[in-house]
């Protein structure tokens, strides 16, 4: 995966930002790795699969209507019955499929048999995982990171050692760049990103979304400088 056009487009909004904010000769790479926490934490957040205290343990897409409860919910399908428009949710669905089969014997088949259900973006958690971008991309460029590098995924299938292995190497990075080791801080870097990549996998991205989501919010970045922000 070769991303130097998305470094290229980061270093000019860096450059935006520096100018408008009087800080072009100001060192900002341990603000910057700091902020990637931030960011880190906000992912994490979103994601919500270590919130065991929660019912809710993965990320919001958008809901849908039911039209024969009126709750929302994650996914509906079209009623089982011939000529009706509406849409079923999970729970309804299932209550009418009981009670067809003991009252007329008619079978409606389980509710997640259907092809058609629409893939969801969990818009929130996306908009997280390209503003970790923003700051990879920042930091690497500030550590001489080679905009032409081919990047590979780690590979490692779990979001939770994934989000722990960021972190550490995030951490690391924070430390040695503090200690003056740049060379040292760009291998920390190297492989905290090459996690974050396969972590986007992980949590349901094509790259292609991501792409899509970086360039918009590059945009709204820019925006906000022109507006005070």
């Amino acid at each position: 995966m070769k991303l130097s056009r998305f470094f290229r487009l980061q270093a000019t909004l860096d450059q935006h930002i520096k100018k408008r904010k009087g800080l072009e000769d100001k060192d900002l790479l341990l603000d910057k790795i700091q902020a990637l926490q931030v960011e880190l934490g906000e992912l994490a957040n979103e994601w919500r699969g270590f919130k065991f205290w929660s019912n809710k343990q993965t990320p919001e897409v958008e809901q849908e209507e039911c039209d024969y409860c009126g709750e929302y919910v994650d996914h509906t399908r079209p009623s089982p019955f011939m000529g009706d428009s509406a849409s079923m949710c999970k729970p309804c669905w299932d209550m009418t499929k009981e009670t067809y089969a003991s009252s007329t014997g008619e079978h409606i088949p389980e509710f997640e048999d259907y092809p058609h259900f629409r893939k969801k973006v969990a818009n929130k958690l996306l908009e997280e995982y390209v503003d970790c971008l923003h700051f990879f991309l920042s930091i690497g460029n500030d550590l001489n990171i080679n905009e032409n590098m081919i990047f590979n995924k780690s590979g490692i299938p779990n979001a939770r050692t994934l989000f722990a292995l960021i972190n550490r190497y995030v951490a690391e990075m924070w430390w040695v760049y503090h200690d003056k080791k740049s060379s040292d801080a760009a291998v920390k870097w190297f492989h905290a990103f090459e996690h974050y990549l396969q972590l986007g996998e992980v949590l349901g991205f094509a790259w292609e979304e991501v792409e899509e989501a970086y360039l918009k919010k590059n945009e709204i970045n820019h925006e906000r400088q022109e507006s005070g922000y």
